[in-house]
Order: structure tokens, then sequence, then C-alpha cells
């Protein structure tokens, strides 16, 4: 069995039980949402980014999240054709498409704004 990206981390990671229809179930998420990450093992962009997500992780004010390609219904679901994948989940749980940069500071950001109660470091 392969060992996940972010196994042993703050990442919580997803299944298909996770989500109703195609919203995230509101357990996962708090008054700012989350950030969701669709990833693939044997990606290395997936790799490359791991360690900037994991950081995220440790410092956003919405929880992070990842859901690993070998679930299937939920690639299907959302459409996720690549690897690595970005959305963000409002509060009542609807994914929308993440464009920004991938680096701890560009997700930190779009997390802060999202939540609307940190500042950030110049």
């Amino acid at each position: 069995m392969v060992r996940s990206l972010y196994s042993g981390s703050r990442v919580t990671e997803l299944t298909g039980r996770d989500f109703v229809g195609k919203k995230l179930k509101k357990s996962h998420i708090n008054n700012g949402g989350a950030i969701v990450l669709f990833y693939a093992n044997w990606c290395g962009h997936c790799k490359d980014m791991a360690p900037e997500y994991r950081r995220l992780a440790v410092a956003s004010p919405i929880p992070v999240l990842a859901v690993e390609s070998k679930n299937e219904d939920v690639m299907k679901k959302f459409g996720i054709q690549g690897f690595p994948t970005i959305k963000f989940a409002n509060s009542a749980g609807t994914l929308s498409r993440y464009d920004g940069s991938r680096n701890l500071h560009g997700l930190l950001n779009q997390a802060c704004m999202k939540a609307s109660v940190c500042k950030l470091p110049k």
C-alpha cells in the first residue's frame, strides 16, 4: 500500500463519504469554508507541492483537506482531470476553483481572505 503524501500531517484526508452530492459535509468546514486539494501520490507536481500544503495546514484559519486520486467517485463527481487541483469550499460546502499561486504565501493569502480573520506578514 502506498503511503499518502499527507500521512502524519494536519491535512485531513477525505473520501467519498465526506461529500453529500456535490457539497462537502459541514463537519469539515468552518465559517470561512475550507480548502481542498485533489492529488495523486504518483504526481510529481503533487509531490513538489506537498511540503507547502502541509505547512498551510498548520497556519491556515480554515480547514486544509485533501482527496487522493484513488477516490475515483469523487474525482469523477467534481470533474478532476489533472493534478494537483485546488478548490475552495464556502461555508455551505459548495466547491469553487482556485487559480492562484500554489506556494504557502499564495494559499495562505487566499485562505485568510476567505476566512476574513488573519493578517499576513509582509
